[in-house]
């Protein structure tokens, strides 16, 4: 019974994982000689960086699943923060620290100590997540998210200070267009449920010494690098023949876990696909840029992220050791910019917050033009499901139909979706050899 699984990004590990916990082989092809995806160590860098910084959240109950299926030590390793909210702009600084106690409590303390909020902001906030608990984060119609807010009351300050920032690290999606109902659905995920779903998790390390690390070490004999897919055969509604660059493969099942765009090629030479690849052609993206800076190690932020607000920079994280980790979200001036000129702006800004550090001594910039699915409203009605009208082939990726934005989260929600299809559609056959 083999099971090909194509793309060894975060969906593509999560299927492997879970086919592996149901005793079912699997094959991984990856088109380069690195598992992770977006969330990869990179090769090229000066100094040991993942590529860009992928928050993680205690709401991401499958990603911590994973993790948890290769023991207790990998589980220790997964660091908890209290979730602490610093955002800061040329002549104003929101501190929002979220209480340590039973929700729905812990959001409204945290929304009443609030530090550079008037009462005024403070009671508008507060209103609005009293309503969106009362009404169990439902909202009836996907508008844009800065829209939304206009008509529950948010004031301008509120949707350019606090909202904006966070619908940037949540969705990667400027608030003009980003989607309202996917953005309360992490709002829902995170703070209307266990205190611990709002936290901050940080895997030592980074996050590619996380699950592509550890699918990498106990999967080694299944994983064939440097293979893309070049195309497939299909006979009588199932994939008959994978085409790679040198080889061709006949496996009984398939999981296309590539990102979207590269499904949607793949996909489109056959008929019965059609309906697929057009709902993918409907999804456009957004991309990411990343500044690394290397400081001396005392270097350090007070808090594991802080919102920047005004500038070119939107959000600074700490990589540990002196490594700071700068991300650009969504297109703006700096995308015309040449690197050096880059690094100069965001350190310029960074000094001007963090007056006393010393100047980098090192840098390093990605860009990604094409990083992440555009959250935007409506973009619910193009993510496609699990299933494909050919038998024996699935998909997975955080641009399907999760609920979540591009996230790990949603990539592993994503493959586990795509592997339990395949446990289901191989338990009669099982049942009939038996």
């Amino acid at each position: 019974m083999s099971v090909a699984i194509i793309g060894g990004g975060w969906a593509g590990l999560a299927t492997a994982v879970e086919l592996h916990r149901h005793n079912i082989p699997f094959t991984l092809y990856e088109a380069t000689d690195t598992l992770g995806g977006r969330a990869r160590r990179l090769d090229d860098s000066p100094w040991p960086l993942d590529c860009g910084h992928h928050l993680m959240l205690g709401a991401y109950h499958n990603v911590q699943r994973l993790l948890a299926s290769f023991g207790k030590k990998e589980t220790r390793r997964l660091k908890r923060h209290l979730l602490r909210l610093d955002i800061r702009g040329k002549s104003q600084r929101i501190t929002i620290q979220i209480a340590n106690v039973s929700p729905p409590l812990h959001l409204f303390l945290g929304l009443l100590r609030a530090q550079g909020l008037t009462m005024h902001e403070r009671g508008t906030i507060l209103r609005l997540t009293a309503r969106l608990a009362r009404n169990q984060f439902e909202i009836n119609e996907d508008v844009p998210l800065a829209e939304w807010l206009r008509q529950q009351g948010q004031t301008r300050n509120l949707i350019d200070f606090l909202w904006r920032p966070l619908c940037l690290a949540a969705m990667s999606t400027p608030i003009e267009n980003a989607s309202s109902k996917i953005f309360i659905h992490v709002l829902k995920e995170c703070f209307a449920h266990a205190r611990e779903d709002s936290d901050i998790l940080l895997f030592d390390g980074g996050i590619s010494q996380a699950l592509p690390r550890l699918v990498q070490q106990r999967f080694a004999s299944s994983i064939q690098y440097q293979q893309p897919l070049q195309a497939f055969t299909v006979e009588r509604n199932r994939i008959n023949t994978l085409h790679f660059l040198d080889k061709t493969v006949q496996p009984q099942h398939v999981i296309l876990a590539t990102p979207a765009s590269i499904s949607q090629q793949l996909l489109s030479p056959h008929d019965t696909l059609r309906p697929v690849c057009q709902q993918i052609a409907n999804i456009d993206y957004q991309p990411i840029c990343t500044v690394y800076l290397k400081y001396p190690p005392h270097i350090t932020l007070a808090t594991p992220m802080i919102g920047l607000v005004g500038g070119l920079c939107q959000w600074a994280y700490d990589q540990q050791q002196g490594h700071i980790a700068v991300v650009i979200r969504g297109p703006g001036a700096h995308t015309a910019m040449e690197d050096g000129k880059l690094f100069n702006e965001v350190s310029r800004e960074l000094h001007g917050h963090f007056p006393r550090w010393p100047a980098p001594s090192a840098w390093h910039i990605v860009r990604e033009q094409n990083a992440t699915f555009n959250c935007r409203s409506g973009v619910a009605q193009y993510r496609p499901q699990t299933d494909t009208p050919i038998d024996n082939l699935w998909l997975a990726g955080d641009y399907l139909d999760t609920g979540y934005p591009a996230c790990v989260e949603g990539a592993a929600i994503s493959g586990i979706r795509s592997a339990q299809a395949v446990i289901r559609a191989l338990a009669p056959q099982s049942a009939a050899s038996a």
